[in-house]
Order: structure tokens, then C-alpha cells, then sequence
């Protein structure tokens, strides 16, 4: 079973191939947290003033819902073995220790992108406008994400 699927190809030939973290990584998990939090005390903001807001206090709680179970899903899968994810080239000794970082890193820049994206979308419901063209942005950087990926994993395969 794929829980990543970036492409056709399988790191089951390396089952237990696994990427540990880096400083660099962990900062990237700190940032994902930060913004798991800031969405849960909007959240709390929107409950305690629904006037001021303008928002339903349950928008807010689920927003806050969806970001936590991102945060989770997509925080856990970074630590799972290669065989859980589906690659968009075939792993060889040469290159298997590239595509596994590629793939955790492009997993946890959605952690971040994704949860960046939830609460701009919680804060443009209270009509807090920088936030209405804070969406497209992060829409555009996930597409860039991505593409960094595949130009990335297509030059070290």
C-alpha cells in the first residue's frame, strides 16, 4: 500500500531504506507545529468572539480539526520506511538516498504549505483581506513544491 504516491516506481526493492531527520528537518517540523497552533488559537479567537469575527465558531473548529489531522498524517508518513511510497524513478544504490530525502522533504513542505493554507482560509472567513491573497501564494508554492520535486528527483536518478 502507497500512502506517498509521487510516481509509479517502488522502494520496495529497499524496505527499510529511512530518512532521519536533520536539523533542517526539524525546523521544518517546528514550523508546521507553529502553524498547527496558530490555527487552534484562532479557533479559540473565533469562539470566544463570534460577533467580531463574523464567523460561525464552528468554521473554526473545523479548520482546526483538518489541520491537526494534516499535521499528524503528513507529519507520521515523513518517518515511514520507502516502501510506503510510490517514486517517480526507480531506485538504484546511486540514488536512493537522494529520492528518500526529496520525498520526506516534499512531504514535510505540504506539512507546512497545507497548514499555512488552513489558516489563511480560517482567517479570510473574518474578512481579514491580506489573508483572501495569502491563498493563491501558498497555492502557487505548493505547485512550485512540487515541480522543484520532479526537476529535483529527475536530475538524481
Amino acid at each position: 500500500m502507497k500512502i506517498i504516491n509521487l510516481g509509479s516506481h517502488s522502494g520496495a526493492a529497499y524496505p527499510d531504506l529511512r530518512f532521519y531527520p536533520s536539523v533542517f528537518d526539524h525546523i521544518l517540523e517546528g514550523v508546521a507545529a507553529l502553524l498547527l497552533i496558530a490555527v487552534w488559537l484562532s479557533a479559540f479567537y473565533f469562539h470566544a468572539n463570534p460577533q467580531a469575527v463574523g464567523a460561525e465558531a464552528s468554521y473554526g473548529w473545523m479548520m482546526a480539526g483538518c489541520s491537526l489531522f494534516t499535521f499528524l498524517l503528513l507529519g507520521a508518513s515523513a518517518y515511514l520506511p520507502m516502501r510506503f511510497y510510490g517514486l517517480p524513478f526507480r531506485l538504484t544504490d546511486g540514488n536512493a538516498g537522494m529520492q528518500c530525502m526529496l520525498a520526506v522533504r516534499v512531504v514535510r513542505m505540504l506539512n507546512i504549505l497545507l497548514n499555512a493554507l488552513l489558516l489563511a482560509c480560517l482567517w479570510a472567513v473574518a474578512n481579514f483581506r491580506v489573508m483572501t491573497l495569502a491563498m493563491p501564494v501558498f497555492g502557487v508554492l505548493m505547485a512550485a513544491t512540487f515541480i522543484a520535486y520532479y526537476v529535483l528527483a529527475y536530475r538524481y536518478r
